[in-house]
């Protein structure tokens, strides 16, 4: 097999193959689509690898959910076949189906109905529109409505959970006859904060279903479906942050403090909500694969996939085009994007859009992710001598020995622990500084910025004593003119491949101004860049902090 390094922009072949097969549908109307419950619980069971499945699990294990998925579609008497003739059938076909790169499947909603409408932000700090700055929303209020908008069916996950008002929300949903389900990170969060456990074991007594995930890496995705079984009512929501005081609160961790301290502010975070029968189904399959007690899958226990597309207002679903404006496409870890997201996804989608990027970013590791900015660093000063970048990083991460903003400043850390020191200097076998000559690494530098000082640990004085108090940037968002990586939990970094997280890349180029204004605001508020902070350390050492916050 070749190696599973796509083409992001060149995955047409792909995406035409899921499309023309189905060119020649006749439905018209919401009976006549794809019955996605049925096509995603067929899929569940074909490819979650069970006790008995010893002679199996080789074929099984090298299907890729999307292809299983788009095999359903077109062949809708393989969802009535039982396990065994169906597992047959999808390896017959494998040799056609199962391309030896990754690509998406495109998910056709019913007929004279966008896949996705009435996207919506919602940012919970000021970012620039159209040269206008738009205020803070109040993330948890929002989060709420949507909630109580549910009329027969919620899933919920996030990492973590201490929210009352959220809780009590879901809550009332349930008592009404709701059902709702959620999940939260057992081994990370609930065993180890007293008071998300005593939450918990409230919405468990007032009849919510939950389940406390035990990932191999971290429970982290933040995202909630409703009514999936209803087609006109269906909603999802996909979010940065997770339902807590931290993440979306407004006055921050010290809220209750009178006078409240200026930095108390919750951690920079957003989420999307749109209106899809579509995505709530794939949010549903999704969550049900590691919540439901039939699944509870862990790490390598989910399958291989690549991506799933929808298509937005306005967008005939059966077009030639690969990523028609507006649609979006959604995937998942881990397994998603043959388990390699930030190779086959982000990378990919740098390396061949043209023009600016813009980054905000929490911790940014990833090597693949890297050398594609490299790689188009070089492309675009050869090209147009010059390189339109901008990002920001959360100061402590973008500091730390790891961090991708230190490595593209041509900077390396240093960390003698016996003499408990840390010294930041070039370094010269860095790629950033061989690629580059010295003005355009120059020009790197002067782009590359840490967050505004309200970010970060801070000091303040609180009933006469000092306590610290902690925010983050905690975005993983990216920008091309025509693309935006938005409503998602995937750090761009290594740890995040082995987690469970959600992505989603969304050809929409308003959007991707709305992350342009959002770094703009935090570039105006920043105190200056990752090579000038590594430099004032040597100097002055900043106690940078080990709490890295919230994931």
């Amino acid at each position: 097999m070749r190696k599973l390094s796509i083409q992001f922009l060149s995955l047409l072949a792909l995406a035409l193959i899921s499309c023309s097969n189905m060119n020649n549908r006749t439905p018209s109307s919401i009976d006549s689509a794809p019955d996605y419950g049925s096509i995603f619980q067929k899929a569940r069971e074909a490819l979650v690898v069970k006790p008995g499945d010893k002679a199996l699990r080789p074929a099984i294990k090298k299907m890729p959910e999307h292809e299983v998925v788009r095999m359903l579609m077109e062949e809708n008497s393989l969802i009535g076949e039982d396990r065994a003739n169906l597992l047959k059938a999808l390896e017959e076909n494998s040799a056609r189906s199962f391309a030896p790169v990754k690509g998406h499947t495109r998910l056709m909603p019913p007929i004279g109905q966008p896949g996705y409408s009435d996207l919506k932000i919602f940012v919970n700090h000021p970012y620039y529109a159209d040269d206008k700055l738009v205020p803070a929303s109040n993330m948890i209020e929002i989060w709420r409505k949507f909630i109580m908008s549910a009329k027969k069916e919620i899933i919920l996950n996030v990492f973590d959970f201490d929210l009352d008002v959220i809780a009590e929300a879901l809550i009332e949903k349930s008592k009404s006859g709701v059902t709702v389900k959620i999940g939260v990170d057992q081994k990370n969060v609930v065993s180890l904060r007293p008071e998300v456990a005593a939450l918990v074991e409230h919405m468990k007594e007032n009849g919510i279903d939950f389940t406390g995930v035990m990932p191999v890496g971290l429970n982290h995705q933040k995202m909630t479906a409703l009514d999936w079984s209803l087609p006109d009512q269906a909603k999802v929501l996909f979010s940065s942050g997770n339902l807590t005081r931290s993440c979306l609160d407004p006055e921050g961790d010290l809220k209750g403090t009178d006078p409240l301290p200026p930095e108390s502010v919750p951690n920079a975070n957003h989420f999307l909500t749109m209106k899809s029968w579509i995505l709530a189904n794939v949010v549903h399959h999704e969550l049900t694969k590691t919540l439901d007690q039939g699944f509870l899958l862990r790490g390598r226990d989910y399958p291989l996939n690549g991506a799933y597309q929808v298509t937005g207002p306005g967008v005939d679903p059966n077009t030639l085009e690969a990523y028609p404006e507006p649609s979006l496409v959604v995937t998942f870890s881990p397994g998603g994007g043959m388990r390699k997201i930030g190779e086959n996804i982000i990378a990919d989608l740098i390396k061949r859009e043209k023009g600016s990027i813009r980054m905000l970013q929490f911790a940014y590791s990833s090597v693949a992710v890297d050398q594609a900015l490299l790689f188009r660093a070089q492309k675009d000063f050869q090209e147009t001598g010059k390189f339109d970048f901008m990002s920001v990083g959360d100061t402590p991460f973008a500091l730390r020995e790891w961090s991708g903003f230190l490595g593209m400043s041509g900077y390396k850390l240093t960390i003698d622990k016996a003499k408990k020191t840390k010294v930041y200097s070039v370094d010269k076998s860095n790629p950033w500084v061989k690629g580059l000559s010295k003005p355009q690494l120059n020009e790197v530098r002067s782009k590359v910025y840490v967050a505004p000082k309200i970010y970060g640990n801070n000091w303040v004085k609180v009933a006469g004593k000092n306590t610290k108090v902690n925010a983050k940037i905690h975005h993983k968002v990216l920008a091309t003119p025509n693309f935006a990586i938005l409503g998602t939990s995937f750090n761009f970094s290594e740890g995040a491949e082995s987690n469970n997280e959600q992505i989603l890349v969304i050809r929409d180029s308003g959007l991707s101004k709305i992350v342009s204004g959002m770094v703009k605001f935090m570039v105006e508020n920043s105190p200056g860049t990752v090579a000038a902070e590594a430099q004032k350390r040597n100097v002055t050492p900043i106690n940078d902090g080990e709490d890295d916050g919230e994931l």
